[in-house]
């Protein structure tokens, strides 16, 4: 599933204060990964899962929810 780039789910993050350690590590994850098969095992993770509806924030629109499926 292709999200534009003013759309979003899960926890939102006003800084990087509120980063946990999961969060970076998961982060870093991502960065580290150097093979096809590291990214389709990092997709598999369900916190990449875009789910059934997401926040979409425009300046047209404003903030709204968006039901995708």
């Amino acid at each position: 599933m292709e999200v534009l780039s003013w759309d979003s789910w899960g926890p939102e993050i006003a800084d990087d204060a509120s980063l946990t350690k999961e969060d970076l590590t998961l982060v870093d994850a991502v960065v580290a990964a150097g093979s096809e098969g590291e990214s389709r095992r990092l997709y598999e993770d369900p916190r990449f899962t875009v789910p059934d509806e997401i926040t979409s924030y425009t300046t047209y629109g404003g903030v709204r929810r968006v039901t995708l499926r």
